[in-house]
């Protein structure tokens, strides 16, 4: 493989990479006890830590939270949400671990990067009903630690796909891939690596991945073929084992740097896709087959670089904004109505500051919305947060 500099625009979205305003919409929620629950609770790290937040991953009762070199679990409970475990990698890394988070049941994946013994990996821990502990590493060979292996992940049962956006598959460079592990009963194992049919050079497919079912999405940011840097989207669905390429959605605004995929999420039939420096995200739902455009979302007035995050349960869309500005929100949550979608509420911090970077990250399940704020201060050291917020009425 051939190394290659990384032009500037690259660098911003890989770095971007890696309590909320309550709206009108959201109720609190009862405890066991008939007590209410705050309809958005802060969670911060029990340590200190910095960059607490800077990704976030929800699934039922359980939130995964990455920070600078530390990922932690909280547990959902009849008091509200709790610490449950710090997780730490079994050698030494760097501090990109905890970069990128995702989580799946009883399984949690974690980034994580060292010159040395790890120069790209993911580290799966699974839970056990008491504790979560290591399982495995997944760290394919020939990695040299410039391929930004690990810098997207997605988890979905016995599936996990990792994104390597500066890979030089075929020797194209960063033209990057994204790996597919299966677990089989020898653990998890290296399935295939998948490569854009049209793959060229600086394309950095792999930079975002998701995974729902049978449909895997791929991002290739930095893809030309709707203008130079504009970005792409790579459909594939699994058929038997094998992945296989079935679509590729590009942008519909046309012309260079629009960061079109820059973030994307999927599940069931719907897939959001941020394109970033346009400040919108795209939805497409699946006709039987493939998937067709049905509306553009932005935040209206007042949002600042909306299409920062984004994340999808079912038809519902939540959306980060990174909020730069004092006054700005930090993000919205879109519900399908009728034939469309419609802003149903936004987020944000309600002590929330300029320099916050709430937003940055965002997550959502079984009713609720998880928004990461990882430049949030407390004078502590324990530097950052992720908000959880109820998000039915």
């Amino acid at each position: 493989m051939m190394n290659h500099p990384v032009p500037a625009l690259l660098m911003a979205i890989l770095l971007c990479m890696p309590s909320c305003g309550v709206g009108t919409r959201p109720q609190a929620e009862v405890d066991d006890t008939g007590g209410l629950l705050p309809v958005q609770q802060e969670l911060r790290s029990p340590v200190p830590i910095t960059s607490f937040g800077g990704d976030v991953a929800l699934d039922g009762d359980v939130a995964l939270v990455g920070a600078l070199g530390a990922a932690f679990v909280f547990r959902r409970g009849a008091s509200g949400w709790a610490h449950e475990q710090m997780l730490v990698p079994p050698v030494p890394t760097d501090g990109f671990y905890g970069g990128a988070v995702a989580l799946s049941g009883d399984v949690a994946v974690v980034a994580g990067r060292s010159g040395g013994q790890v120069p790209g990996a993911a580290f799966v821990f699974r839970y056990d009903g008491t504790t979560w502990a290591h399982e495995q590493t997944l760290s394919p060979a020939g990695l040299t630690g410039q391929e930004s292996f690990a810098s997207s992940l997605d988890v979905e049962g016995d599936t996990i796909v990792v994104g390597a956006p500066l890979f030089d598959p075929d020797e194209i460079g960063n033209a990057g891939v994204a790996f597919v592990f299966l677990r089989t009963r020898d653990g998890w194992t290296q399935l295939q690596v998948l490569q854009a049919s049209d793959a060229h050079a600086s394309q950095l497919f792999g930079s975002p991945v998701a995974l729902s079912g049978r449909t895997l999405v791929v991002g290739a940011v930095l893809d030309d073929e709707s203008g130079e840097d504009a970005g792409a989207a790579y459909v594939f669905t699994r058929d038997g084992v094998a992945w296989q390429e079935t679509q590729k959605l590009l942008p519909v605004t046309t012309g260079a740097d629009t960061a079109f995929a820059a973030d994307l999420a999927i599940s069931g039939d719907v897939i959001a896709i941020a394109a970033r420096w346009e400040e919108a995200v795209y939805a497409y739902e699946r006709d039987d087959v493939f998937f067709s455009l049905r509306q553009r979302l932005d935040g209206g007035s007042g949002t600042n670089a909306f299409g920062t995050s984004v994340a999808v349960e079912g038809t519902r869309i939540a959306v980060g904004e990174l909020e730069l500005v004092e006054g700005y929100y930090g993000g919205s949550v879109f519900d399908r109505v009728g034939p469309g979608w419609s802003q149903s509420f936004r987020l944000r911090a309600a002590d929330g500051g300029r320099s916050d970077a709430f937003g940055g990250a965002v997550g959502i399940s079984a009713g609720r919305v998880i928004a990461g704020a990882a430049g949030r201060t407390h004078g502590d050291g324990r530097d950052g947060a992720a908000f959880v917020q109820n998000a039915d009425p």
